[in-house]
């Protein structure tokens, strides 16, 4: 049985290295597509504000990607830096869910954001401190709540110059 498993884990894991990067692309395509979108009614830096969580979320789902990749014979390790890429993934799922369903209530969309990235960095943090507790290794999950917070404070300063500077060279690759 044991050995069933190590062969699904490995088909599964020649897939992720298909799926991945099909991830990675999409949103970068979904990136191109909502700047492009933007610009036929915002403004030039509005609409490269309006990249801050795209491009940061592709860069940080990227990072813990090539750490899982990087300490994949490492299974402990592994398994918690793929972990940490479902924290940054499913971030958008959540902010849809929180703004379609109206859970809390008729908020605003920054507010949506952040209740976002307190529900992933929470996450990431109880599991840190299960990790913890357990005595098993709790460093990736660190890394991928550290994510979670760049993310919002990248949100955070959309507008600011640095952040239009970067955003305008990711968009001069669109």
């Amino acid at each position: 049985m044991l050995t069933r498993k190590a062969t699904d884990h490995r088909i599964d894991a020649n897939t992720a290295g298909v799926v991945a990067p099909v991830v990675l692309y999409s949103i970068f395509l979904a990136s191109q597509h909502e700047y492009y979108r933007d610009r036929t009614h915002l403004t030039e830096h509005e609409s490269l504000a309006g990249l801050s969580l795209d491009i940061s979320s592709l860069i940080a789902f990227g990072v813990c990607y090539v750490l899982a990749i990087i300490n994949r014979k490492n299974t402990p390790l592994h398994m918690r830096y793929m972990i940490g890429t479902a924290l940054i993934i499913m971030g958008p799922g959540i902010m849809r869910i929180i703004a379609v369903y109206d859970v809390f209530g008729d908020i605003s969309f920054p507010t949506v954001v952040q209740y976002t990235q307190l529900i992933c960095a929470g996450i990431g943090l109880g599991l840190v401190v299960h990790d913890l507790t357990q005595s098993k290794p709790y460093k990736p999950y660190l890394v991928a709540v550290g994510l979670t917070v760049g993310i919002y404070l990248i949100y955070l300063n959309r507008m600011s110059a640095w952040w239009l500077a970067v955003a305008g060279a990711i968009a001069s690759v669109f």
